[in-house]
């Protein structure tokens, strides 16, 4: 049985629903030997599309309006450092004494007769049109402005280091689903080129069955291993239609959009670094990372905010007013000054400094726990690297090796030492074996860009120096 590789789970949920028929297993002979694409084509780097997911991908742009919402929150907090002025106005009837007696005192309209004690207890209705400026300035107002100013500025580092981290992520996402695009082109050409040879076999050995010159089971026992070769045929450019599927939908394209994939699987892997070394770039390098250090230290700063809520608060007031009777005249007054409060009883003091100090902890615990995250991930990718390091000699050797024994057997059928079954079996050991190669390569280019992701060294310059390997990449 022919092995068949692995599908991501998040492939499936992705594609199978609009592209139905990319799970049949029996699809057309036609389509199954589809041509590559031909050459006229666009042409499509890694660098490329890299971008172009970069462009689209939803959640980066989502994280990125958290930054924005973050630097409005900031502006609005420094916004408490400036005087407030308002404008007000309005316009009052009445004939109650007290406001009589009020409104032409602000309108500097007393006259003798007011002060009949008749009019003083029945005096007639009265209009007054108020027109005003009042400002408030805070003076000193318990750190509550400088905290919250200081607070929002390291919610806006977390939110500019959590977009970081999501564009890398973002960027580990294109490189794996381009290096798959990679991986089955080059499956489905093997595959292509060894049913091609195996059909030629078998229609040979059917011509010297019917003469009689070779044995009815060798050709039959040939069928079969043919038909799994063909079967393996037919999956791997499903495979590779999935792969270009979902490259496409990544970059927000049309999913049956063809494009000449640019580069192939380097035959060496990139020499690792000391596991230590890794971590140490993922201590300093991590934007998650750096994201939750800066959430805590903006915690710290809401609780020392609620710690001195204790403290006076001190501003300056002043207002200016107009008040008339018939907007012709009337009297105007002005009211400046100083004013001061401070809570000497307030049940919900310490609920709150308790809130902002479980907050801290809590946020201090996954820091901690993204830590541990890290160097365990770290350590399984580093190991699992390793592993792959080590056998991809080993099976390029493997790959030298059937391919040689394809070379002698063939020769040996034609000169009826070997059955065609021994042929068909030699072609699928070298199928097996060059297609697990180059599953090998894959991983090792995924391996190592995956611990450049874990230890937040997924730069440009790595992304370049992909491109390079695949560029220089063996065909």
């Amino acid at each position: 049985m022919l092995p068949r590789g692995k599908t991501s789970i998040y492939r499936l949920v992705v594609l199978l629903p609009f592209f139905p028929a990319i799970g049949n297993t029996q699809p057309q002979v036609a389509a199954a030997r589809a041509a590559s694409p031909p050459r006229n084509i666009p042409e499509l780097s890694l660098l490329t599309c890299v971008q172009r997911v970069l462009d689209y991908y939803p959640v980066l742009k989502k994280q990125h309006a958290h930054v924005e919402e973050a630097l409005a929150q900031r502006a609005l907090a420094a916004g408490g450092l400036f005087p407030r002025i308002q404008g007000l106005t309005s316009v009052v009837q009445t004939n109650n004494p007290v406001d009589v007696f009020g409104m032409l005192l602000n309108q500097r309209a007393f006259t003798e007769s007011d002060f009949d004690v008749d009019n003083l207890n029945n005096p007639p209705h009265r209009t007054n049109f108020n027109f005003a400026f009042r400002g408030e300035m805070p003076l000193f107002n318990a750190f509550q402005t400088v905290s919250s100013i200081r607070s929002a500025g390291h919610t806006v580092e977390a939110s500019r280091s959590q977009e970081d981290f999501v564009r890398m992520e973002a960027a580990l996402v294109a490189v794996e689903a381009y290096l798959r695009v990679i991986l089955w082109e080059r499956n489905f050409a093997l595959a292509e080129e060894i049913d091609r040879d195996s059909e030629k076999d078998i229609r040979q050995a059917e011509d010297l069955k019917q003469k009689g010159m070779i044995l009815g089971a060798d050709y039959y026992a040939a069928k079969v291993i043919g038909s799994h070769i063909t079967q393996f045929r037919r999956e791997a450019g499903a495979r590779r239609r999935t792969a270009r599927i979902l490259l496409n939908i990544l970059m927000n394209d049309d999913p049956q959009k063809q494009y000449r994939i640019r580069g192939y699987l380097p035959r060496e892997s990139r020499a690792n670094r000391e596991l230590a070394s890794w971590l140490r770039d993922a201590e300093q390098s991590r934007k998650d990372l750096a994201a939750v250090r800066s959430s805590i230290k903006a915690q710290e700063t809401n609780l020392l905010k609620e710690r001195a809520s204790l403290l006076p608060r001190i501003g300056a007031l002043g207002d200016v007013e107009e008040n008339t009777h018939n907007l012709r005249n009337g009297g105007g007054s002005y009211l400046i000054g100083f004013q001061g409060k401070m809570d000497l009883a307030d049940s919900t003091y310490y609920p709150r400094v308790r809130k902002a100090l479980a907050g801290l902890h809590a946020l201090q615990e996954d820091e901690a726990q993204l830590k541990d995250t890290i160097a365990r991930s770290l350590a399984e990718a580093y190991e699992k690297y390793e592993a792959v390091c080590f056998n991809i000699p080993l099976v390029l050797q493997a790959v030298g090796d059937v391919s040689e024994a394809v070379n002698l057997t063939a020769p040996l059928y034609r000169e009826g030492r070997k059955s065609i079954k021994d042929l068909l079996e030699i072609r699928t050991y070298a199928l097996n074996t060059r297609t697990n190669a180059d599953q090998l390569l894959n991983e090792a280019e995924t391996g190592y860009a995956s611990l450049l992701f874990i230890s937040g060294t997924l730069d440009e310059k790595e992304l370049r120096e992909m491109e390079r390997r695949l560029e220089e990449g063996e065909k």
